[in-house]
């Protein structure tokens, strides 16, 4: 069909579309309101910037999906971005899923690492300081003494408790050493802790230390004790905001063809989390349209944002992603671009920190020396430029059981140790690597 043809027959519905060139290949995911008035818009009249003129050009196809309304619109455009990394949308090049904490949904809950948010259980992040979310979880098990084993628990148990109870980092359920509903608190507590709930955790734990002495229990009064202190710390050193909100600050800085990203979270006025980020942008991407990306982006992948987001830069679709957080809360969120005062000093902060951030790939960027490997890799593989980035995966198993991968990356050459990855192979059948390397 003539494509002119198949934009007429585009249903007037929200909906997502992707643009393809000559190849095939996705070059730009976009959302609409009325996918047939959106997509008509690009070629009725005169190209709004030299970005929208480039790609106009390659456009040879138009794909779509028909969702039931805005805010689903624009997680699915977050994924398929994410997905396909087209040349044309502004992307968060990451490199790797950043972990998230999960608190499983089990009778006696753990706390683990995952790369990737499933639907049973909590979960808290992404962190991209991966350090800082391992010192949060030693944190956890020192003062709340959670198991860290696989067992089926309470059906499956060892015949004894194992090293953590004897160092005092779990109390071993698995031996009866902890009831069920002792340990839910806990873990109730861990989740307060994890959501930057400080004040409210506080006072449960004093309540209890208030209790313990009462009844005469002066070891678990003692072990509250000090870890009220443990926490009161930590929040102490976290300490900026002078209101005590929880709210998320966000800034941008854009260069020719890359832009960096800093987010600051702050829960009941303390920062809990900085996190980087770099964004891979063409050419005549405007500020607010790369807000935008990064927003729609980072809150389809956060799932505990809060009551109110600062930006440096207000983004072209911000009642779409306002909505969007909104959902994901459950309430209102305001999404603001404050002018004066001490919000505005703290977005200010935030801008710094992602000037810095950029101009600290702008120098990497002159700095990098391809060694001679790399360039004779270029030429025997016949490529368009250097293989900068090389992964290299292997599947190893115990006579077609316990099979695992492994994944190892370079970098201009080197080893690249942060994106070594190890998996347990779930799906595949056993002994088929080729599925177990798809999976």
């Amino acid at each position: 069909m003539e494509f002119r043809k198949k934009i007429g027959l585009l249903p007037k519905k929200p909906g997502v579309y992707l643009f393809k060139d000559s190849r095939g290949n996705i070059i730009y995911v976009g959302k609409a309101k009325s996918l047939r008035s959106r997509v008509s818009s690009y070629f009725s009249g005169k190209p709004s910037d030299p970005k929208t003129g480039r790609l106009i050009k390659k456009i040879e196809d138009v794909e779509y999906i028909v969702v039931d309304n805005e805010v689903e619109a624009l997680v699915l455009e977050a994924n398929l971005i994410r997905e396909y990394s087209p040349r044309y949308n502004v992307n968060l090049k990451d490199g790797k899923r950043y972990p998230y904490l999960h608190i499983t949904d089990e009778p006696f809950p753990r706390i683990e690492v995952v790369r990737r948010r499933g639907r049973d259980g909590m979960f808290f992040g992404p962190y991209t300081d991966a350090g800082s979310m391992r010192r949060t979880l030693a944190i956890i098990q020192e003062n709340f003494r959670l198991r860290a084993c696989r067992y089926d628990l309470p059906n499956r148990a060892p015949q004894r408790a194992c090293l953590n109870h004897d160092i005092g980092r779990c109390d071993a359920p698995c031996q009866g050493g902890v009831t069920q509903s002792e340990y839910s608190e806990r873990i109730e507590e861990a989740a307060l802790l994890l959501k930057g709930r400080h004040r409210e955790l506080v006072k449960r734990l004093t309540h209890r230390m208030n209790d313990a002495a009462a009844d005469r229990d002066f070891e678990l009064a003692a072990k509250l004790r000090d870890q009220i202190s443990a926490i009161e710390t930590i929040w102490q050193k976290q300490k900026i905001d002078i209101d005590l909100a929880d709210r998320d600050i966000h800034a941008i800085a854009v260069g020719s063809n890359s832009s960096t990203a800093v987010t600051m979270q702050v829960r009941e006025g303390r920062v809990i989390a900085r996190q980087e980020f770099y964004i891979a942008v063409s050419p005549g991407t405007s500020k607010k349209e790369v807000m935008s990306g990064y927003l729609a982006q980072y809150y389809a992948e956060n799932i505990n944002p809060p009551k109110e987001i600062l930006v440096s830069v207000l983004p072209d679709d911000a009642d779409g992603v306002s909505r969007l957080v909104s959902e994901r809360r459950g309430a209102k969120v305001g999404l603001r671009l404050p002018e004066r005062g001490e919000k505005r000093k703290l977005v200010q902060l935030v801008e710094r920190n992602a000037e810095l951030l950029l101009s600290k790939l702008v120098l990497e960027k002159k700095k990098v020396h391809l060694p001679f490997a790399v360039i004779e890799l270029e030429k025997e593989l016949r490529l368009k430029k250097p293989p900068r980035s090389i992964e290299a995966i292997d599947i190893s198993h115990l006579g077609g059981t316990a099979a695992v991968g492994s994944l190892v990356t370079f970098r201009d050459g080197k080893k690249y140790s942060r994106g070594y990855r190890r998996f347990r192979i779930k799906t595949a059948e056993p002994g088929d690597d080729y599925a177990s390397v798809y999976e």
